[in-house]
Formats: structure tokens, sequence, C-alpha cells
């Protein structure tokens, strides 16, 4: 079988970062093919991506990557330990991926190894110390970071310089979660990491002195209206036409652009109601009820609700979950493949071939062939892009394309 390699990505939006990732990952691995497991409509953050999976998609394909398949929407949408095992499960679960590469701070894979074997396991001394970090009221990434080094202090078999430095850095911690999550699944697939470069993770601002800029700042830029030509160093050349093709057509979304129908479901919710939703806990859910008639948008929600203990990220990744109805966290029972270059078809037979679970290039055909107890799980799917593609056409006055005539998109 030919090697594959395999990336876990949202690509919100896509820039030269990203390319020298897909470019590192085929010299590291020395792979055939690269697959790119890939966030939908909806990011980790709990915001709606800036530009549809299908633009995305276009532009993985334009910048390197073979096949493009779809994050299911729960996991997308997760946490870092979920939104690692949701991608690894994703890309095992196609049965032909060799290797995983992911980006990451430190660029250092066995101090990432030894972390992930730590956290897999849990030992009594490190939940103590984690509960003792949870109890002074700080939010859990802070907790558990604080936990771990006090952990290493004691811990003979691990190195213990700029340990707070790694566990401080966003892309060290989702490494970490990859190991984990490969270990959980018992899969074969070997992993790599490439060293992270030019901007932080947090970059609001796109930088002067390197062509390396942060999702982050460039979707700043976007939400600034900044001129495309302020925009185009930062984004792969074969992209720079397409991605100055959408700006024209405003195809672009915001979290405010959801702000009425997130108003709408938590009208219809009461505290108890509240609690069935992913990630909503009893202490958020009353907090919710009790400031429902505050609401104002999305946005200024999310900061009303934010505390010590819970960040803004959780707490957008929350409202979301209700505004999408995600109740649990459950793998879906079908991978839907959303693109491929025309010379790697070749993975199309081979994914047929070895994959454990359904792959399908449409949505129709998943509810044509899969079994009637699936549609439950197969709706949990579309429902999200479909609400994301009505928000966009009522935003541009164009036709609303629904998810089951979405052509597979070959380049």
């Amino acid at each position: 079988m030919k090697k594959t390699a395999g990336i876990i990505a949202e690509y919100n939006p896509i820039h030269r970062g990203h390319q020298y990732h897909i470019q590192q990952t085929r010299l590291l691995t020395q792979a055939d093919y690269i697959i790119v497991a890939m966030s939908g409509d909806y990011v980790q953050r709990g915001t709606p991506a800036v530009f549809d999976k299908y633009h995305r998609t276009r532009m993985a394909l334009l910048s390197g990557a073979d096949l493009v398949v779809e994050l299911p929407v729960c996991y997308a949408t997760a946490s870092a330990e979920y939104f690692a095992l949701g991608g690894i499960w994703t890309l095992d679960s196609l049965g032909i991926v060799t290797d995983l590469c992911f980006g990451s701070e430190s660029g250092d894979l066995a101090s990432l190894l030894a972390l992930a074997k730590l956290l897999s396991h849990e030992p009594e001394d490190y939940q103590t110390l984690l509960r003792a970090c949870l109890k002074k009221g700080v939010s859990f990434p802070v907790a558990r970071r604080e936990a771990l080094l006090s952990y290493i202090n004691t811990y003979p078999d691990l190195p213990k310089s700029q340990w707070n430095k790694l566990l401080e850095s966003p892309n060290n911690i989702l490494g970490i979660e990859y190991l984990k999550a490969l270990n959980r699944l018992h899969s074969s697939i070997h992993p790599h990491t490439v060293l992270r470069d030019g901007a932080c993770y947090h970059e609001t601002q796109l930088p002067d002195s390197s062509i390396f800029t942060s999702a982050s700042a460039l979707r700043r830029a976007l939400a600034d209206s900044a001129p495309f030509k302020q925009l185009a160093p930062y984004l792969p050349s074969d992209c720079r036409t397409y991605f100055q093709q959408i700006l024209a057509s405003g195809e672009l979304l915001w979290t405010d652009d959801f702000s009425l129908l997130l108003h709408m479901r938590l009208i219809q919710e009461n505290a108890d109601s509240l609690t069935c939703y992913v990630d909503v806990t009893p202490e958020l859910a009353n907090r919710i009820e009790n400031r429902k008639t505050e609401y104002r948008s999305f946005s200024q929600f999310t900061e009303l609700l934010k505390t010590k203990e819970l960040t803004h990220t959780r707490i957008q990744r929350a409202l979301l979950h209700i505004l999408l109805g995600i109740t649990e966290l459950s793998f879906p029972p079908y991978i839907r493949l959303l693109g491929v270059r025309k010379e790697s078809r070749e993975l199309l037979s081979l994914i047929q071939k070895h994959s454990s679970v359904p792959v399908c290039a449409g949505t129709g055909r998943a509810l044509r062939d899969l079994p009637a107890s699936s549609y439950g799980l197969i709706r949990q799917q579309l429902y999200p892009s479909e609400l994301y593609q009505s928000v966009l056409s009522h935003k541009i006055n164009a036709p609303y394309v629904p998810e089951h005539s979405r052509p597979l998109i070959v380049l």
C-alpha cells in the first residue's frame, strides 16, 4: 500500500503557514498522498467558519492536499481532547492513513509523547493535584497546566526543562491530544510533528516581517474589511484568485450572523433542558436562564456569561451546541468525502477497499445506502450545514443549495 499522511485542520481561513505544513508533511513522511480531515462549517472555537467547507476544501486542494474529508461536527466544535479524538477516528477509519503530521510550537515529539503517556493514564497523584487546582476557581486548562507542572516536579522519568512553556502553547496541547487519541484508539498511525514557523497562534495582527501569519490575524483583517492586496502576501499563491472571488461575492459568515437563530433557541429552553447539550453544565444553564433578558447578540451574550472559571471559548462552544442541537459526542455512521485532486483519484478506490465505515461523496447517497437506524445520526450531521447555508444564502441573496445536491469537488 502506498504511504498516506493525514493532517487534521480547520483552514479558517487557509494561509501560507498551512501550505508550509502540507509541504513539510510530504517531505517528513515521504508520503505519496496527503489526506486532510477538515472541520466543516463550524470550528473548535465555537463559531461558524468564515468561509464554508466547500470553499475551504477547494483551497486545501489548491494548496497541495490530495483529498479532503469532513471532521464530524460534534467533534469539530468540541474541546481539544475530543476535537483530536474525532480527527484521529476519521483518519484511522479510512484504513489507508499510515502517518499523522501536526504542527507544534516545540517541534519536540519525544516530550509531547511523554506528556501524552502521562495524561492517558492520569495517575491518582496527578488527579489529586488537578482537583486541588480546580477548587481554586481557575479554568480547566489553567488547572491542568498547574497540576501537570506540580506532578512533573516529582516524576523522575520526565525531563523538567521548559515544561511550562510547552504546556502554555495551544498547538503543543493539541498535539498531546492527538497522541492521546492515537493511543486510545489503538491506532497504528505513526505520528510526526512540524515546528510551527511565524506568527503565534493567538496573534491578531498581520506581521510586517514574515510571510507567515495566524488564521486569527487573517480573520481580524477580514472583519476589518482589509483590502485584498493587504491579505494576498499571506495566502498560498494558487488560492489568491479564488480567495479574492469569495471576498467579492461577500460569502463570509461571522458569529453574529447567527444571533437571531440562537436567541430563538434560547427562548425555547429552560435551565433543566439546557443541560442536555454538550458542554452546558447546570451552573452555566442557570446563568443562561437568569440572563436571557439581557441577550442582544451571540458575541455580546458570550461576553456577558464569561466568568473566571468559564472561558470565552468554552461558553461560545456551549452556545453553539445549543444552536446546533448537539446533545452527545458520537461517531457518525459514515465519513463525508468533500474533495479530491484528479491525479489522486486512486485514493477513492483504496478507501473504498480498506475503510472500516462507509465513505460517501454526497449525503444523498448516505441516506440511500445506510440503514434506517442511522438516519438520526445522519440528520445530526446534515442540519448544521443546512443551517449555515441557509444563513449564507439569505445574507448574500442567493438561492439555497441543500446538502444532498452538493457534488464532490474534483480539481
